[in-house]
């Protein structure tokens, strides 16, 4: 039998822990309130500033007295500010299907040299747009390329990295490169970019999370691009990690479970 002290001793711990636990919670529940108000106003934002882009330069191609090259400086804004209000969409699509438990894996033979170099190909007009250069660094064997895995889903996390890196790259060059162990691959995508502060490496993939989730940010983008591919990474049996250094630029690994 426990003594009236001892007794108000543990009274007085089950209090203080029980106190100590609801603040963390309040702390948990108030950071995510935070961080989904910025991804909204974020989402907000990614939707009204193309949208106003794109209705306010097609009010300007009905002047009968335009130019050509005013004619096509108009097009060409149009454009992109569709291209930008689609990859909203498109992840916003994206992230809804994960969430919802509607994405499923579909295993194929795929020849993973010829992704990386497709992936490749398909981005250097928009990473030489800024000055960059991007190419492989690394590849395997035609044999050793010759593996199971879901296409698509390898596609996507290799291209919201890329539209990353890009993004967040100013001067040099962003590298792609892909190792093979036994029963796995090790995909990698090097840039010289500004680099990801300590303090969010931990918290970059997760959802509602950027670099910068200022109202004054430099850089577009919703910010689910590293959501969408960690979630299909885990989907696929892998992991997903970085290093990074601040002004310096960032290596984002991809390890995925393979069959020959």
């Amino acid at each position: 039998m426990l003594t009236t002290a001892a007794n108000t001793v543990v009274s007085v711990y089950v209090r203080k822990k029980d106190r100590e636990e609801l603040l963390f919670a309040k702390e948990r529940a108030e950071e995510s309130d935070r961080l989904k108000s910025a991804f909204l106003d974020n989402i907000s934002h990614e939707i009204r500033t193309p949208m106003n882009s794109i209705f306010g330069f097609i009010s300007l191609l009905q002047n009968p007295n335009l130019t050509n090259i005013e004619r096509n400086e108009y097009i060409h804004i149009v454009k992109e500010g569709g291209e930008r209000l689609l990859n909203t969409i498109r992840d916003i699509v994206d992230i809804s299907e994960v969430e919802a438990k509607q994405v499923f894996v579909e295993l194929s033979k795929i020849d993973i040299n010829e992704l990386v170099l497709t992936i490749i190909s398909l981005y250097k007009s928009d990473a030489e747009a800024k000055g960059l250069t991007i190419n492989n660094s690394a590849l395997v064997s035609h044999d050793s390329a010759q593996v199971k895995t879901d296409k698509n889903k390898v596609y996507s996390i290799l291209s919201n990295i890329i539209k990353n890196a890009i993004k967040y790259t100013s001067i040099g060059y962003i590298e792609i490169g892909v190792e093979r162990n036994l029963s796995d691959i090790v995909l990698y995508v090097k840039d010289t970019g500004i680099g990801i502060p300590v303090e969010k490496q931990q918290v970059i993939f997760d959802r509602f999370v950027q670099v910068d989730s200022s109202k004054t940010r430099l850089y577009e983008g919703s910010g689910l691009g590293l959501s969408i591919a960690k979630a299909y990474v885990e989907m696929l049996g892998g992991k997903i990690w970085l290093n990074s250094e601040l002004n310096k630029g960032s290596t984002f690994y991809i390890q995925i479970p393979v069959s020959d």
